[in-house]
């Protein structure tokens, strides 16, 4: 699930800044940036908001630089100064984006923020009008209103596809943690994770009741139980994803899927502080070309102008480990790579000064060229939460979890498939995950066809289809 401070589109920037020649010391500016929506309608309350956080800092001051697709110049706008108080109390610098900037296709914008007592200054993103920030503007989105979603009320299964007893899979009582994600393959056979037993079980499609075999994980030992996610690989191989301690980044293992032997072992990109990249594989994606993805988060990278997430390539389309570097280089910066050379792009919206979940999720399909082809808005009366499946272009459709939640306590799963004239398909699905849910427990299957684990340590797991409904 993405972190809240993700979804908000907030990072922290720290950079070191030498002073004028004056022979005043260094100040190091850490600056948290809550950048614009990479989509945005007219009349949004689009806020740019930079919070100053350099202890001593006391009237920083800043001009947000601007423009549209058709012009040429960008427009000087000074910030204002206020002070902001969501941690603690610190200075600020903000803008809410004047009107005219949302008539055109698509905004440019980057920041330069000074503080006069010491001399320092930053430019966000850091090439400025080279390498800016961008919004598209949706002018005619299809709009989907959801109203109030009601708790309560799941759909019926179609079928159950997977079962095991309590006792036949790994569970660790103390921790709360259990099985937590799967796989359904092009066949409709059931992939479990069963971590604690360092294994995955499948079951033939068809066959619920017993596991037809079980393949074994690579371990480091009894109690290695550091496995993420798991994502089907080329000529019949899977691939997995483990924490390594003490170390930053995560191991990619490619194994065969029927013997469980190790074909290689590869380590994931993190760089030196730690910060701005995921330390666990824990959403996997492969793409319409069979290259394998991991999820990212850009926090610490955003003065290189980058959104707030994007997918890294692990290994290629022929089932070769991409080397950490490269990885790091061929990230795709705010949107999913989609059939045809298009890009998905998927965000939540919040306005101006609020502070709750967001009840408005965004979609867009874009070309390679950077033009929008279309936009999509859903609007909910609830509060629709983080991600557990990041969204998913499927078929020219967009497939997507909404989880909607009132409060602790009340996840759903609620399933939505849009076409270009709105909702084509949706379905509601219980939580039914015991303990800690670390990973997907819901997948997409073959004929769009939704798949969702439950757990307990009492009567064990059992995985359901369900049927998107009209």
């Amino acid at each position: 699930m993405r972190r809240l401070s993700t979804l908000l589109g907030a990072a922290v920037l720290v950079l070191v800044v030498a002073a004028a020649s004056s022979g005043r010391s260094v100040v190091a500016l850490t600056v948290s940036q809550a950048s614009l929506s990479q989509l945005l309608v007219p009349n949004d309350q689009a806020q740019v908001k930079y919070v100053i956080q350099t202890p001593g800092v006391v009237k920083p001051t800043g001009t947000l630089y601007v423009r549209r697709d058709r012009q040429s110049a960008f427009t000087a706008l000074p910030l204002q100064l206020g002070v902001d108080i969501s941690n603690g109390r610190h200075p600020s610098l903000h803008l809410m984006l004047p009107a005219r900037f949302l008539n055109g296709a698509r905004l440019f914008y980057y920041a330069q923020l000074q503080d006069p007592a010491s001399g320092a200054s930053l430019t966000i993103p850091a090439k400025g009008a080279k390498r800016p920030q961008t919004s598209w503007i949706m002018h005619r989105p299809t709009l989907v209103r959801l109203g109030s979603y009601r708790f309560g009320h799941p759909q019926a299964a179609e079928a159950v596809v997977a079962r095991a007893g309590a006792k036949n899979v790994g569970w660790e009582l103390q921790g709360q943690q259990g099985p937590n994600t799967f796989l359904v393959g092009r066949d409709r056979s059931i992939w479990l994770e069963d971590t604690w037993k360092h294994r995955m079980l499948v079951w033939q499609a068809g066959k619920p009741n017993k596991p037809v075999r079980s393949v074994p994980l690579p371990t480091q030992g009894r109690n290695d139980v550091s496995f993420e996610d798991v994502a089907f690989g080329p000529k019949a191989t899977l691939y997995v994803t483990r924490i390594q301690r003490a170390v930053a980044g995560f191991q990619i293992f490619r194994i065969n899927a029927t013997t469980g032997k190790v074909l290689w072992k590869s380590n994931s990109y993190a760089p030196p502080s730690g910060d701005g990249l995921p330390e666990s594989g824990w959403q996997l994606r492969v793409g319409s070309d069979g290259t394998l993805y991991t999820h990212v988060d850009s926090a610490g990278l955003e003065t290189t102008g980058t959104p707030s997430y994007g997918w890294m390539p692990l290994a290629t389309a022929a089932g070769k480990p991409i080397p950490p570097a490269q990885q790091f280089n061929r990230i795709i910066w705010g949107y999913e790579p989609a059939p045809a050379d298009r890009h998905f792009i998927a965000e939540y919206y919040t306005p101006a000064h609020w502070r709750f979940m967001p009840r408005e999720q965004r979609f867009a399909i874009v070309n390679r060229f950077g033009r929008l082809l279309h936009g999509w808005r859903i609007t909910s009366k609830t509060a629709i939460g983080g991600w557990m499946l990041e969204p998913q272009l499927l078929n020219g459709r967009i497939v997507a979890d909404l989880a909607p939640t009132a409060g602790p306590g009340t996840l759903e799963h609620f399933f939505v498939r849009l076409d270009s004239n709105g909702l084509d398909a949706k379905t509601s699905l219980p939580f039914r995950i015991w303990g800690d849910c670390l990973f997907t427990d819901v997948r997409v299957g073959p004929g769009n066809k939704i798949y969702a684990l439950a757990t307990s340590p009492k009567t064990g797991i059992l995985i359901r289809r369900y049927t998107l409904s009209p």
